[in-house]
């Protein structure tokens, strides 16, 4: 089983889940789902999950999207429950752009611009993450992966306001 860092509320685990483990997560509103189902959630370790993967990029290579499948509610209140969940696929961020086809999006690779609010950017071995926030409130985020022949894939972006963080995944190439 899993081993959380209780922090608050949060459930935050040291080491990635593994296949066919037990984990607790915290949901909140909009999530809606039923026992049985599965679903996929951004793993990051503790240090980048509480301060971005800006401050801790190193972590980049710790993260990943995992599949699990709900299976019950241990508590819950109006804002939030903490569930018990089954692990049932593990992928690498480092290793994204292999599960989805290719799509050529070449609009995509821009970099925010200055007229966004607060752009900030950064790169770190093959990863570049770019990013624009209004004060925290709202923003949005793209994950770029460089592959071991040179080629950049977008494999995640995000975005966020105060009801909702969406990501979305897959394998865009600029040519």
């Amino acid at each position: 089983m899993c081993d959380p860092v209780h922090d608050a509320d949060w459930l935050v685990y040291e080491k990635i889940p593994g296949l066919h483990e037990q984990c607790f997560l915290k949901v909140a509103y909009p999530f809606h789902g039923e026992p049985g189902e599965k679903f996929w959630f951004l793993y990051q370790p503790g240090l980048s999950f509480y301060n971005g993967w800006d401050e801790y990029p190193e972590e980049l290579n710790q993260s990943a999207m995992i599949q699990c499948r709900f299976e019950k509610i241990l508590t819950q209140n109006e804002y939030s429950a903490t569930i018990s969940v089954i692990i049932t696929e593990v992928r690498m961020l480092r290793d994204l752009y292999q599960y989805y086809p290719e799509h050529v999006r070449p609009d995509l690779f821009e970099k925010f611009e200055p007229s966004d609010v607060r752009p900030s950017s950064f790169s770190y071995q093959e990863w570049f993450h770019d990013e624009w926030n209004i004060q925290g409130d709202l923003g949005k985020w793209k994950l770029f992966f460089t592959d071991e022949t040179g080629k950049q894939h977008l494999i995640l972006m995000g975005d966020w306001d105060t009801h909702r963080d969406d990501i979305y995944i897959g394998n865009i190439t600029e040519s």
